[in-house]
């Protein structure tokens, strides 16, 4: 057996242990379980980075790091017995944003600008109890917008068209062998104009573009995205980048205390009595 097949029987083992036991201490059924994992498959590790699957006997393409829905997509499970029905499948789009507002919403509390904030994340509540029901279940996500890194890089309308701003450019296969992963930016990406469009409900592997004389309605959807991305950028804020202002040193672990100090992180070598501090520059 490999390090992947170990990984993901340990996985199945600990979640079932954990839902079990839940069950067995009577609060199984008024518990709110979400199941999910980090997006795309490692590619450049070959085997065992995993696999994005394939839906309707098409491959996802890509894998972490790109856009493509082999990058993006996870797998999306939800248990809550008090609520919602079970057995239900929906391939309408959502988020793990969602994980959030929806969480709030199952247990009292929709008010969500008193967090002073704009949430990208919207209630799936309606959606989960409708999933499986024909042309009853929407996607509240009138667009969801894709970031590589910090670049906007494709756009989706209603659950289902997929504009493309950015691809990456491959070394083999889907992959970047000779990096960690494949970029975002410079000569590791394409950038088109117009996107590529396509039309992920009938065309997953995302293998064929739509253009304005394929498809009759182009023009409504790419002036859409367009009115997508414009609405999107008005939200944004700048704010300095967080993770310039974290600092990793390492210091000496001479006071009990070192490891302890919320909220600050950090991470404890017994052996070396070294911590990882992160320390935040004012």
């Amino acid at each position: 057996a490999s390090e992947y097949i170990d990984n993901v029987a340990e996985l199945d083992w600990s979640v079932g242990y954990l839902v079990n036991l839940l069950d067995e201490l009577g609060i199984g059924d008024d518990t709110i379980i979400w199941f999910s994992s980090d997006n795309g498959p490692f590619l450049e590790r070959g085997i065992e980075g995993g696999s994005a699957g394939k839906l309707r006997g098409a491959d996802f393409k890509g894998g972490k790091g790109q856009v493509w829905e082999g990058g993006i997509r996870v797998p999306g499970i939800v248990r809550y017995k008090a609520k919602f029905p079970q057995g239900r499948v929906t391939e309408e789009a959502v988020s793990t944003m969602d994980i959030f507002p929806t969480t709030l919403a199952n247990v009292g509390n929709r008010n969500y600008d008193n967090f002073g904030t704009i949430l990208d994340g919207k209630d799936i509540s309606d959606l989960i109890m409708k999933a499986g029901q024909e042309g009853k279940e929407n996607s509240p996500h009138d667009y969801m917008i894709h970031y590589c890194g910090d670049v906007l890089s494709a756009v989706r309308i209603e659950s289902r068209y997929k504009a493309m701003i950015y691809t990456t450019v491959w070394e083999e296969g889907y992959a970047c062998p000779t990096a960690t992963m494949c970029e975002c930016v410079g000569n590791a990406v394409t950038k088109h104009d117009p996107p590529l469009l396509y039309d992920i409900r009938i065309d997953p592997g995302e293998e064929n573009v739509l253009t304005a004389d394929s498809f009759s309605k182009y023009d409504e959807i790419m002036e859409k995205v367009n009115r997508a991305l414009e609405k999107h950028q008005k939200t944004i804020d700048q704010f300095p980048n967080q993770e310039s202002q974290v600092k990793m040193t390492q210091t000496p672990l001479l006071l009990p205390h070192v490891c302890c100090d919320f909220p600050r992180s950090c991470q404890c070598n017994k052996e070396t009595l070294h911590s990882h501090v992160l320390q935040y520059d004012p």
